[in-house]
């Protein structure tokens, strides 16, 4: 169990530190019930909108509650003001793929058809719904812009998190880049479709399978690192906690397994939120 059961916080160190918030909400804390227990924040994957809506209305205040309690140069006088200023999520439609938009009041009540969002507007969050695949959060050192990308095997092949960085207008090494829970290379196994499409980009990140000649185990993580690496962030960290693995975490592929689909059928099980935002 984590020490703080609802969500595990980025571990970057910046300049601005109280300016930005990096977080991967866990599965505890919620509403939901049954597959979905307790803390799903995704809707349409079978788990009552209700309960969904709950769990994100609680997942704003908390964020608020966050930035409304930083102590420090905030006199009483710029609380109230901030108390009346909540943050706003952009939500995406992730399709795997490797667009990205500008977060700004005109996009927040729209879920546009992309897998990356930035913005530099204060009060603003972006929001990256996981259950295996990397998200990806990053801001600059002094905590003025921020964006976030969500990259399972198809977003990184696609390179999902160099057109990120390539459109946030600061220059790559001034970058910090966190990368959240995922699945880990000891249970992400694969065939040849997926491998040998990673192969050709990262050959260190592709393990032989010692039962399935056909199959590979694949890390992700590492394959995520590299490129951020390679196209210049400054700084690149992660949480080094497999999804599959933790019972703090979403899984779909361990909710494949228990249900002995193998992903032919949809699997039940919630999605975790990994957000990243600017302080209003």
């Amino acid at each position: 169990m984590l020490a703080d059961s609802y969500w595990l916080p980025a571990s970057w160190q910046l300049a601005g530190q109280n300016g930005v918030l990096g977080f991967t909400t866990t599965r505890h804390g919620g509403s939901s019930i049954g597959a979905f227990t307790s803390n799903n924040i995704r809707f349409g994957i079978g788990d009552s909108p209700s309960l969904v809506s709950a769990n994100r209305s609680r997942l704003l205040a908390t964020i608020d509650e966050h930035f409304t309690g930083v102590s420090g140069s905030v006199d009483m006088n710029e609380h109230r003001e901030l108390s009346k200023v909540p943050v706003k999520l952009q939500w995406l439609d992730q399709v795997h793929g490797d667009d990205w938009i500008y977060a700004d009041a005109g996009s927040l009540d729209t879920t546009p058809q992309a897998d990356a969002a930035w913005t530099d507007k204060r009060g603003v969050g972006i929001a990256i719904q996981t259950a295996d695949c990397i998200p990806i959060l990053i801001t600059d050192r002094d905590a003025t812009i921020v964006g976030a990308a969500h990259a399972g095997w198809r977003g990184l092949v696609s390179n999902v998190a160099a057109n990120l960085v390539a459109a946030m207008p600061k220059a790559p090494e001034e970058l910090v880049a966190w990368l959240g829970p995922c699945i880990g290379p000891k249970y992400f196994e694969v065939g040849e479709d997926v491998w040998s499409e990673v192969l050709p980009i990262l050959p260190e990140a592709v393990h032989v399978h010692s039962r399935d000649a056909s199959k590979r185990f694949v890390d992700l993580l590492a394959v995520a690192k590299r490129q951020l690496r390679q196209c210049g962030v400054g700084a690149v960290s992660s949480a080094d906690i497999c999804t599959y693995a933790s019972n703090d975490f979403y899984s779909y592929r361990q909710a494949c397994h228990l249900n002995d689909s193998e992903g032919s059928v949809p699997a039940a099980t919630g999605r975790m939120a990994s957000i990243v935002a600017l302080r209003p």
